[in-house]
């Protein structure tokens, strides 16, 4: 601020400008140039005023930044002060002797931080008396600042050819190519990117994983140039987000300094796209010719393929009766047959036993209305083993078309799922028993997660839970398994199933969901996932990550995704089919005058170029090298004109190189197409009558025919003899200075770099732990002093208390609630005993802003003390984990467990009751039973008493009529006692012994001869996998003896009659299987099938009781008891038994 009292008669911004013009001191103001990470690593000249820009001979606003205008500014220090002087208050002073980039003086200089810049001044001091060693040193370096400024000159011009260049030329730098220069072409590439000053990771990040960033490396590294006539490049070159490719013929050249070592890679690309497309589409007419060729043979040999190939049974039928006219091994076996018995054969003449069963029926549909046909579950009666049984399967019949669409056949894909309904069944008949001794509650529960499994899967859409920051699937539905060939399985992380989605982003987008608790949603997204062979498929879905917590409080994330590929790929072949009509009707219109154009105007800019090049260039043709080409510039610096040469072989028209090593390098460029860069190799020419001796940075570069052949190579030159000679003199005159000042600069130099070096891995490691503490899903604070003052807190502590957390505060200030719980004095304790503390599952009421009074929380806790250089407690370092949900639902959990023992002890008070009352009702049976005899006795003997007396002539008809009806009564309510007799006697276990199962069986079949002759009943046994059982022999034959009594009684009245008994060991178990083809049974009769005294047929004679016995036989033995049933297709009783043989 100027003085209030100062008189002014023009306004403050006149008079400062005027100040400026006439200050005799330089000015600069600097604005900073910061990184990624927000650091400050480069200046950039904001204003020089007249006084600064005379001192450093720059404009009033340079270009460039203040390190790659000044480069020896780092290792003289004054980039260390002017960062320090922009990063701290108050004004900063220097003197220094700066003797680089051109410059030689002493040079006084202040600055100061002024808003965001920084105000520099400076000034020239007075020059000390220099030594003669000094002086001559000054008039060496004045020389070489002379070669320089001529080098740089060259090189300026150099920089226009490169501008003007129609290719993209690119200068990248150090080990994280870094854009130096870039030309207008290369530019126009990335029009709204900023490429000077960044890395190429930076500005092309979308080329990550296509292999360029390891070439610039492998060039870089290797000094081994890299070419590529077609290099493919996905990018956005439109600044739409959308990639696009590209082809360009492009080359990676190491760039070296008078070392020898590679400082830069040089990129020279052409934009080759037109061509390769062009090629490409000529390439793909010719693959879709050869594929249309090959079509017709590969559709002939699918249909074979595929019956021999396939894990299902598959068969085509055609023709009305269904004639078979293919079937694989497997459609043959589900029948029972070979291939060879059935091909060519109606259906119903090859396999018999599926007249009547509508599978042909089905057929015959899907020929008439041509609409495909599914089955789940169907169940077949088949021949197996010589003998029929009830199969289940799931099939489809598609109609099979012909190149009209006339349809040729029914295809039928099947396959057998008879083991998985026998399971179904007999797991939902043990959830029937289970369900009947379960709370209602539980009931519930079950059926709320039965219907949410439900939802869940038959949504249209694919759904998945992760768990764990590894992502592991704890469920995903039939789409979602279907959407990734089935490859899920619980447990494993995506990363394990889906390998193929790790470079594609969604591994991070999931840990971001995980880690900030933000649901992410994805429209249209790009997905490439691979197929059942392994290939990558493009798909696009609409999906959404939504976190949750469990039960546990353990985070996962729920995954909802809708499958749009189909839509996608609409969309994007209609603008395709539209792109590619417009540019059909351009092409034609369009094509010669471009080709014209482009032609002339290449021409004409080659022309120009290589006429005004500064360089010299020139052009061999064959083995002998002719000179087709020579500029201007190449000619003179041979002191020849271009008469004189172009014609010539190489070594014809400069014989004075011959020998000189040039021939071999061309020979080598010639055969391996490698081009070849040199730096000051010497060379003689004759020039005005002299020999001269040159030096030449040059490179060769083969030529190629349109074939590819190489047939010749172009050199690109530029005489550096003035440059080498230069740097020669100072070398000599440097190495006399280098010796005195060496040790001094290194030691200096070393010291800054070691505190620099200090400072910024101090700053690093501060600003790390600081984001690393402010990150951690904790309540961390740092409390100083006995007081237990905050000097640190992360955003979940001020969350923690209600956002009443300060810095200087204390603990008890902050948190006064706890003071009477005793947290303070831990503190205490920790502080003064140098002892950590942990607390887990610790009960803490804190306050809860919602309610505004203490809450009832629980915390796991740790107070770590903190000590100094001393080892004195200075502070302490407070972890906090807020546990409530977690401790909460333990306590549920808790509850739950008390609950379920409860209820489980009243489960079993009941079951004790019920077996109790069944004692007693067996007790019951048995006394009635015995009792009601000796009545019916008396009944039945005065019955006869009463018959004796009656005349035999009795007038009376209606007498006899009744006596027999009475008798018929005792009969029955005899038989009806005997059977109660005998449901008592279940109750007493009867001895297990060895027991001949044929043998059995054959004196069961005897009892039963009679039925079996009269009723022309086909009896078929197979016993062999169980000659000898050990079971109760009278129960295993009362077992038997129902089973096939019912299965005679129960027959078909339309067809003879076919009962089947297997019997088969396995695993410690009996199965014993009766299948009939009789009346079969509904769902509502077999329900009621085992209950006492019911009959569900009442045209047959019986009482009820039979299958009430075994039941109560096979469960009193431990056993199990099922029947299968369909009406009017018959029956399957499977009895299961243990089976143990006594040691």
């Amino acid at each position: 601020m100027l003085p209030a009292d100062l008189p002014l008669l023009t306004p403050p911004d006149e008079f400062f400008a005027a100040v400026l013009d006439l200050s005799v001191s330089g000015i600069v103001y600097y604005q900073p140039v910061h990184d990624a990470a927000g650091q400050v690593v480069d200046l950039t000249f904001g204003y020089l005023n007249p006084a600064a820009q005379q001192l450093l001979r720059l404009p009033a606003r340079p270009a460039a930044t203040y390190r790659q205008q000044f480069p020896e500014a780092e290792a003289t220090g004054l980039w260390a002060f002017h960062r320090e002087a922009l990063l701290t208050d108050g004004p900063h002073r220097l003197q220094r002797h700066y003797q680089a980039d051109g410059f030689d003086d002493h040079y006084l200089l202040a600055a100061r931080r002024v808003g965001e810049g920084l105000l520099v001044s400076f000034a020239a001091a007075s020059e000390p008396v220099r030594s003669v060693v000094e002086q001559a040193l000054r008039e060496s370096q004045a020389r070489e600042q002379a070669a320089r400024a001529e080098a740089e000159a060259r090189r300026q011009r150099l920089h226009q050819v490169l501008m003007k260049m129609p290719a993209h030329i690119a200068l990248l730098h150090g080990p994280e190519h870094v854009y130096d220069l870039v030309n207008p072409a290369y530019e126009q590439l990335f029009p709204a990117r900023t490429t000077l000053g960044r890395s190429i990771r930076e500005v092309i990040p979308e080329l990550e994983g296509q292999g360029f960033y390891e070439l610039f490396d492998r060039v870089y590294q290797t000094g081994e140039p890299y070419y590529a006539p077609e290099a493919e490049a996905w990018a956005d070159f439109e600044g739409t987000g959308q990639l696009q490719r590209r082809y360009y013929h492009t080359s990676f050249l190491p760039i070296r300094d008078a070392e020898g070592r590679v400082t830069e890679v040089l990129n020279f690309a052409v934009d080759v796209t037109e061509q390769v497309e062009a090629r490409q589409q000529v390439q793909r007419l010719n693959d879709e010719l050869t594929t249309a060729r090959a079509e017709a043979e590969r559709e002939r040999n699918l249909l074979q393929a595929l019956l021999a190939q396939a894990p299902v049974a598959i068969g085509l039928f055609q023709g009305e009766e269904l004639r078979i006219t293919a079937a694989n091994a497997q459609m043959a076996a589900l029948w029972g047959r070979t291939p060879a018995q059935v091909l060519g054969r109606p259906l119903t003449e090859a396999v018999p036993e599926l007249r009547g069963q509508g599978f042909d029926d089905l057929m015959r549909q899907v020929l008439s209305t041509h609409e495909p046909v599914t089955g789940t579950e169907a169940p077949a009666t088949m021949l197996r083993d010589g003998w029929l049984q009830t199969t289940y399967y799931n099939f489809v019949y598609q109609p099979l078309y012909d190149a009209a669409g006339a349809v040729l056949g029914v295809i039928d894909v099947a396959v057998e799922v008879t083991e998985q309904v026998q399971a179904r069944r007999q797991l939902e008949q043990l959830n029937q028993e289970l369900e009947t001794r379960v709370q209602e509650r539980t009931r519930q529960l079950t059926e709320q997660q039965q219907l949410l499994s439900r939802i869940l899967r038959q949504v249209p859409a694919a759904i998945a839970t992760l768990s764990g920051p590894e992502h592991r699937f704890t469920f995903a539905n039939d789409l979602y398994q279907g959407l990734i060939d089935h490859r899920v399985q619980l447990g494993k992380s995506v990363a394990e199933v889906m390998p193929e989605l790790v470079s594609q982003g969604i591994i991070d987008l999931l840990d971001r969901v995980y880690t900030t608790g933000e649901p992410f949603i994805g429209q249209e997204l790009p997905v490439q996932l691979r197929d059942a062979t392994g290939t990558l498929q493009q798909r696009y879905f609409d999906f959404v990550y939504q976190p949750m917590l469990d039960a546990q409080g353990q985070t996962g994330i729920l995954v909802f995704a809708v499958d749009v590929t189909g839509q996608v790929q609409a969309r994007q072949q209609v603008e395709h089919l539209n792109q590619a009509l417009e540019a059909r009707v351009q092409e034609r219109t369009q094509e010669a005058q471009l080709a014209r154009a482009a032609a002339e105007r290449q021409r004409g800019e080659l022309q120009r170029v290589f006429e005004q090049a500064p360089i010299a260039i020139a052009v061999y043709r064959g083995p002998r090298y002719v000179i087709e080409l020579a500029n201007p510039t190449v000619c003179r610096l041979w002191g020849r004109t271009q008469d004189q040469i172009v014609g010539l072989g190489l070594f014809e028209a400069l014989p004075e190189v011959a020998g000189m090593g040039y021939e071999e390098l061309l020979d080598e460029v010639m055969a391996t197409g490698v081009p070849h860069v040199a730096h000051a190799m010497e060379a003689v020419h004759e020039r005005e009558g002299r020999r001269d001796t040159v030096y030449w940075d040059f490179v060769y570069v083969p030529m190629y025919q349109e074939d590819g052949r190489i047939d010749g190579a172009m050199v690109v030159a530029n005489e550096v003899t003035e440059q080498v000679q230069a740097r020669r003199q100072l070398e000599q005159l440097n190495q006399e200075l280098e010796t005195r000042v060496q040790e001094r600069t290194r030691q200096l130099a070393a010291a800054l770099a070691d505190a620099e070096a200090q400072r910024e891995q101090l700053r690093v490691q501060q600003g790390l732990l600081s984001q690393i503490l402010r990150l951690v899903p904790a309540s961390i604070a740092t409390l100083n002093g006995p007081e237990h003052r905050y000097s640190f807190f992360n955003e979940l502590y001020q969350t923690l208390s209600a956002d009443r957390t300060a810095l200087g505060r204390t603990v008890a200030e902050v948190f006064p609630e706890v003071v009477e719980q005793g947290f303070i004095d831990l503190l205490d304790r920790v502080y003064a005993t140098g002892e950590p503390f942990v607390g887990t599952d610790v009960s803490a009421a804190l306050y809860d802003p919602r309610t505004r009074r203490p809450e009832q929380r629980y915390v796991d806790f740790l107070y770590q003390p903190l000590f100094d250089e001393r080892q004195r407690v200075t502070g302490i370092l407070a972890f906090i984990l807020d546990v409530t949900d977690k401790a909460q639902a333990r306590q549920q959990v808790q509850a739950l467990n008390e609950e379920l023992r409860a209820a489980n002890a009243e489960l079993n008070a009941t079951n004790a009751q019920l077996t109790r009352i069944n004692a007693d009702l067996d007790t019951f049976v048995y006394t009635a039973s015995h009792d009601l005899k000796a009545p019916i006795a008396n009944i039945e003997g005065l019955l006869d008493a009463l018959r004796d007396y009656l005349p035999a002539n009795n007038p009376e008809p209606m007498v006899p009529h009744l006596l027999h009806l009475m008798q018929g009564a005792v009969a029955r309510f005899q038989q009806t006692v005997g059977h109660l007799t005998d449901v008592s006697r279940l109750q007493h276990a009867q001895p297990a012994e060895l027991v001949p199962l044929a043998a059995l069986v054959d004196d069961v079949r005897l009892d039963l001869a009679s039925l079996i002759e009269t009723t022309r009943t086909h009896l078929l046994l197979d016993l062999d996998d169980c000659p000898t059982v050990y079971f109760a022999v009278k129960n295993l034959r009362s077992i038997l003896y129902n089973l096939l009594s019912n299965a005679l009684k129960y027959r078909h009245p339309d067809r003879t009659p076919l009962v089947q008994l297997r019997a088969h060991c396995q695993q410690d178990q009996l199965v014993l299987t009766v299948q009939d083809n009789g009346l079969g049974l509904t769902e509502p009769q077999q329900s009621k099938l085992f209950t006492l005294f019911r009959r569900l047929h009442s045209h047959v004679e019986g009482s009820g009781v039979g299958l009430y016995m075994i039941k109560r036989i096979v469960e009193n033995a431990g056993g199990t008891i099922a029947v299968q049933s369909q009406p009017g297709q018959g029956s399957t009783f499977t009895v299961t038994l243990p089976h143990t043989f006594p040691d």
